[in-house]
């Protein structure tokens, strides 16, 4: 019964955050909405739209064991976030404003503030992939809870890229394009592997412009226009990715603020994943920092 109630509770939530105080008929009527359920797909878009943003335990719960098995919840937890609060609220933030779009955001926050496309740039090491996936569980979560099925789409090189001359681009295109049209979080990881410089000569090389161009396409789409998506980027290169692209970003560093104490929890992961239980993470740490002064 409290599963029912907080079913319809979350249906109202949505119902809200995409139609406002103007509902649609079917939106007011569940019983006539599940009678005419196929002639709505066929022919409402705005039914489309609100039957992908629903949230409902089954939907949330693949999209949940998916990210279980792929980031276990003992390791990508906020509790073993170390020295990153600030950028982890800042990716949270974001999200509650441009996603959620929680009333007390809105009010008090701009888009400079929160922006909706975020570089984490920092050397390998730093961070990158754990505090994105760290932000991503709660992030569906927090949508789960407020009646919103946030989809993650997690970009790499190889979902994309094709030996075909014009498919990558194609790819991208709608990868990005279904992204845009739900609540979602997107994540690009190695993401120099899109935005590198190029110089356009080579046929490789005009494919690969024709992806960038694309890529901007929908990052201004993004940045400037309603849809509920946050976008974040990671790179370990930087300033190899064009100049363009990364104005359309907000750089957050990872290589700034590093603490011993983070470090060390880095040294622990590694030791723990190698399997060298015999080793202390602050002996060679120790060592690790005297080789570096006599060099």
């Amino acid at each position: 019964m409290g599963q029912k109630r907080r079913m319809a509770s979350n249906d109202d939530q949505l119902s809200e955050f995409l139609f406002g105080s103007v509902r649609p008929w079917w939106d007011r009527q569940p019983w006539l909405r599940r009678v005419f359920t196929i002639a709505l797909r066929s022919v409402d878009k705005s039914y489309s739209r609100w039957s992908k943003a629903r949230v409902s335990p089954r939907r949330f719960r693949k999209i949940q064991e998916r990210l279980d098995r792929e980031y276990p919840p003992d390791k990508f937890s906020p509790s073993n976030l170390i020295g990153r609060d600030k950028e982890f609220n800042l990716l949270l933030d974001s999200f509650r404003l441009h996603v959620l779009r929680h009333p007390t955001l809105t009010k008090y926050f701009g888009r400079e503030e929160l922006p909706k496309a975020v570089c984490l740039a920092g050397d390998s090491g730093t961070g990158k992939t754990f505090l994105t996936m760290v932000s991503l569980r709660e992030m569906l979560l927090e949508g789960y809870r407020g009646g919103v099925l946030v989809t993650p789409v997690i970009l790499k090189g190889s979902d994309v890229y094709s030996e075909f001359y014009g498919k990558s681009t194609r790819q991208l295109g709608r990868f990005l394009d279904y992204a845009s049209s739900v609540p979602s979080v997107v994540y690009i990881d190695e993401f120099q592997s899109f935005g590198r410089k190029v110089r356009g000569e080579t046929g490789a090389e005009i494919e690969d412009t024709r992806i960038q161009d694309e890529l901007n396409r929908w990052l201004d789409k993004i940045v400037s226009g309603k849809s509920r998506t946050i976008v974040v980027v990671a790179t370990n290169a930087y300033e190899k990715i064009r100049e363009d692209i990364r104005r359309r970003l907000t750089k957050v560093s990872l290589n700034d603020g590093v603490t011993r104490e983070m470090l060390l929890a880095v040294v622990q992961d590694f030791l723990k994943r190698e399997g060298w239980l015999n080793l202390k993470a602050d002996d060679l740490l120790d060592l690790m920092e005297r080789e570096e002064e006599r060099s």
